[in-house]
């Protein structure tokens, strides 16, 4: 394709790449068998630019979108097949000591994986997108050797390991102390609490230290931004789904829900404060799910309490809401939702389409994972789970 760096490289490449059971174009002349084909390379005009074009069909005008790197000395670009990361080799003022990169595109950050001495080429991602490839010329030495390796291992220094183990001792000797004066002294529970604040507060600022030197890091961890105004819009953009999302605290109970604004667009966003305390409602809970489990005929009275307690408090904000997302938090991930009756005395899951959420965080995650994918029908399903080490009651319940 026109504007593609190419070399004779290739030839001896495509010979490993039998082994990863990967195709190219100019070799087989076919496209896979998922209808479309991504080519890779550097533009010869602009090297701290690499592009993607996706081509549909033999003959076919590519479709180019374009990533920009802030570096120069770029030679050989790599996509992951997941295509989140692209690897990359680069070298200085045109030295040929080509060093291998990790380059996250959505978040646009670069983490070097080699050693910085020796000559490296070449990067080919595994199939699944967790390992990469390369060719490594030692340093002052001859040969090449071949190298493999997850260039999502964590790459924390001696120095950095040995800090992250003296943050967590700390944290542990302090709830151990907090434990052993339970039923002690008023005054000294109080200063532990306020010593322990501060250690996580600790921790938490050295891991954000940690996530800027490595941002890989970040990753492996399953950490993600934090929602945008454009994501909330986003989430709100069916005017008949509302997300309820709880977060339990210490002393009290908050429900959040997030619904579009019925008039002037955008969202709306509302916080209710449940009237019960935390301990309370867990015991609740904890009632109403064995009286679920031991099929008890008097449910009906806590499902329809629960319900009052949990959902009435948004009742006005839920007019009009066919689908409801929850979001639940601590102890009340063990309550069924979908049980609760309404003052209409229906089930919550005759009322409204129900799903659940880790976070919305994850969800807009989630969401973002089917963009420009092909939507494949499935359904997994669970019947008569076991919810907690105590609650053994498989033999209770025939097998179907």
């Amino acid at each position: 394709a026109s504007g593609w760096r190419w070399n004779r490289r290739a030839t001896k490449l495509a010979k490993r790449l039998v082994d990863w059971k990967i195709s190219l174009l100019c070799y087989e002349r076919k496209v896979p068998a998922s209808g479309r084909l991504t080519l890779k390379g550097v533009e010869q005009a602009a090297l701290e630019s690499a592009a993607r074009k996706k081509v549909a069909s033999p003959g076919a005008s590519p479709e180019t979108s374009s990533i920009y790197i802030q570096s120069g000395g770029i030679y050989d670009i790599y996509f992951q097949p997941q295509n989140k990361y692209l690897a990359y080799t680069r070298d200085a003022n045109g030295n040929e000591s080509f060093q291998l990169y990790l380059f996250e595109i959505d978040e646009r950050n670069s983490t070097l994986l080699s050693d910085g001495k020796s000559r490296n080429t070449e990067p080919v991602w595994s199939n699944a997108g967790d390992k990469i490839v390369y060719s490594s010329s030692p340093s002052g030495a001859e040969g090449v050797n071949l190298r493999l390796l997850n260039p999502f291992a964590k790459v924390l220094t001696p120095g950095e390991r040995q800090e992250v183990r003296r943050l967590d001792r700390k944290i542990a000797e302090i709830n151990d102390l907090i434990k052993a004066q339970q039923a002690g002294n008023f005054s000294v529970l109080n200063s532990l609490y306020r010593k322990l604040d501060a250690a996580r507060l600790e921790y938490q600022s050295f891991q954000d230290a940690l996530y800027v030197a490595h941002p890989n890091l970040k990753v492996r961890s399953g950490r993600t931004a934090s929602l945008t105004e454009e994501d909330i819009n986003r989430l709100t953009l069916k005017s008949d789904t509302a997300y309820l999302e709880y977060v339990s605290t210490k002393d009290q109970v908050y429900l959040f829900v997030l619904t579009a604004k019925s008039s002037s667009g955008g969202a709306e966003l509302k916080v209710y404060p449940i009237a019960i305390k935390p301990e309370d409602l867990s015991r609740k809970v904890n009632q109403f799910h064995q009286r679920l489990a031991n099929r008890h005929p008097d449910f009906a009275s806590i499902a329809r309490e629960l319900y009052t307690t949990l959902i009435e408090p948004a009742a006005q904000q839920l007019r009009g809401i066919s689908t409801l997302c929850i979001v639940p938090d601590g102890f009340l991930w063990n309550l069924p939702f979908q049980a609760l009756i309404t003052p209409s005395n229906h089930y919550l899951i005759e009322d409204h389409g129900l799903f659940y959420a880790p976070s919305l965080t994850v969800l807009r995650e989630m969401t973002k994972e089917k963009v420009g994918k092909e939507r494949k029908i499935s359904l997994i399903a669970f019947g008569n789970p076991v919810i907690g080490v105590d609650e053994k009651r498989d033999e209770d319940v025939p097998s179907s």
